[in-house]
């Protein structure tokens, strides 16, 4: 019988012919042989399903999962379902990952019998430029061990993204912890379910991640696929509740939805039904909050309308 893998490399794939070839040699390369990578197929319209079966092809360790198109949040949880690892790790699949990644990160997080270890990211352009490094050490001082007791606030701290994380398998399956079914911050309840529910947490100060910028990205998108985004606060919430902080947490909480509110206006297409979901979805005492919100966009936008006419009358 084959050892099981030390980490399951889950990754959501959707359109990506242009990168998805990098990003999945930057898995085949890895250091640390003793990897699986569920590759998941979410209804692509491109040549990413035929880049994956290649690899697939010279690789065992490369399983692919066919699903019409549901979102990452959707794939991401098919790809939990079928993982088979000691530790779970994620990959976007425009992203890429440095060659002794898994390989170190899986020995930290085993020695210290680790439910969640967090690591440093980079950003990069389409050219490899590097654009900026992201170390959570710049932000917070941390103990060896810690969990979300130790740090300042929950949403965020170790950053709202799945990725710059492992996670201990055992752990995630125990806790029901799951993705959104959502196309854009369906990480948010996984983050932060991991986050609140773990006994141990670390952190290793090294940039593993490669993070690629590109204005065509889903989180670049106006789409009403966004509209989504209730879903994400209600699981959000459902998380909080069921950790039996949610006392505590309640400001935080609070802030976190207030926030979120004018952000994924900017990504929506039909913004008069957005605002009618505010008060249809949201709590009421949200209700202000999020009027305000969505009045101050408005104006933004209104002002840079009136620039753009302006430039275009004196033909810039």
């Amino acid at each position: 019988m084959p050892a099981r893998p030390a980490v399951s490399v889950i990754v959501p794939v959707y359109n990506v012919q242009k990168y998805l070839g990098k990003a999945l040699s930057s898995l085949k390369n890895q250091s640390l042989k003793n990897l699986e990578f569920i590759c998941i197929n979410d209804g692509s319209k491109d040549k990413s399903l035929e880049i994956l079966q290649n690899f697939a092809k010279n690789d065992s360790r490369f399983k692919i999962i066919n699903q019409k198109n549901l979102g990452p949040g959707c794939a991401r949880n098919n790809g939990l379902n079928a993982a088979n690892g000691e530790y779970i790790a994620f990959l976007d699949p425009d992203d890429t990952i440095n060659k002794n990644s898994m390989e170190l990160l899986y020995n930290k997080a085993k020695k210290e019998d680790l439910d969640v270890l967090a690591f440093d990211y980079r950003t990069v352009d389409e050219n490899g430029k590097i654009l900026s490094n992201i170390r959570i050490k710049d932000r917070l001082e941390l103990p060896e061990k810690f969990n979300w007791k130790h740090l300042p606030y929950v949403f965020g701290s170790l950053v709202y993204m799945v990725w710059n994380k492992i996670y201990k398998r055992n752990f995630i399956m125990m806790h029901n912890i799951h993705f959104t079914p959502c196309n854009l911050a369906e990480d948010c309840a996984f983050t932060f379910g991991a986050t609140l529910n773990a006994k141990n947490i670390g952190y290793m100060d090294k940039i593993f991640y490669n993070y690629l910028q590109r204005q065509d990205s889903a989180v670049h998108k106006v789409t009403d696929k966004n509209m989504c985004v209730f879903d994400m606060l209600d699981d959000v919430k459902d998380v909080v509740e069921k950790s039996g902080f949610a006392k505590e947490l309640s400001n935080e909480y609070d802030s976190f939805v207030e926030g979120s509110i004018p952000y994924y206006y900017n990504r929506i297409k039909s913004r008069p039904e957005y605002e009618k979901l505010c008060s249809q979805r949201l709590e009421k005492k949200y209700h202000k909050a999020a009027q305000q919100a969505i009045q101050e966009r408005k104006f933004v936008f209104a002002k840079i309308s009136e620039l753009i006419n302006a430039l275009a009358k004196k033909g810039n």
